[in-house]
C-alpha cells in the first residue's frame, strides 16, 4: 500500500493498460518473489510489439517510485516510439522475460529485452545529459 503513495502528484500515462501505482513491487528474496510473481519467456517481433503499452507504463512507473518528494518525472523515461523502434528494426527475433504477478490480473512488474540494436546514421552519440534527450527529474520546488 506504501508503494501506491510513492508520488501521487505524477502525472499517469495515457497509454497505462491498468492502474500501475496498485501493482506490487517484486519481492525482495527469492521466497517472495517466487510466491508473487511468475516469468514467461518471450520470443519474437509482434510478441514484444503486443507489449509495449505494458512496457512504457512500467518503466514510468519505476521511475516514478524513485522520486523523491520534491522531484517530477514529466514524460515517459523510455517512449513507446522508441521501445517500437528498437524491436521493428532488430534483425533478429527479439528475446527477453516479463516478470508479472502470479494471481489474476497478471500485470507487468518488469521486463528484461534483448535485441540487437540498429542505427540508420554515420555517427550515434548517446549521451543522457544533453538537453534533447529530456531525460532526469526536474525540482518542482522552484
Amino acid at each position: 500500500a506504501a508503494d501506491a503513495d510513492v508520488n501521487p502528484a505524477a502525472p499517469p500515462h495515457a497509454d497505462a493498460p491498468y492502474d500501475m501505482p496498485s501493482i506490487p513491487r517484486c519481492g525482495g528474496t527469492e521466497a517472495t518473489f517466487d510466491r508473487g510473481t511468475t516469468v514467461e519467456k518471450v520470443v519474437g517481433h509482434e510478441a514484444w510489439r503486443a507489449l509495449v503499452p505494458e512496457m512504457v507504463a512500467i518503466c514510468f512507473e519505476a521511475s516514478k517510485r524513485l522520486l523523491k518528494p520534491w522531484e517530477q518525472i514529466l514524460e515517459p523515461p523510455l517512449s513507446a516510439d522508441y521501445i517500437e523502434e528498437r524491436i521493428i528494426l532488430a534483425p533478429s527475433d527479439p528475446l527477453g522475460f516479463v516478470a508479472r504477478e502470479r494471481d489474476e490480473p497478471k500485470r507487468m512488474q518488469g521486463f528484461v529485452l534483448v535485441c540487437d540494436f540498429c542505427t540508420f546514421s554515420r555517427s550515434l552519440r548517446w549521451s543522457s545529459t544533453h538537453p534533447a534527450a529530456l531525460a532526469g527529474t526536474f525540482d518542482t520546488s522552484a
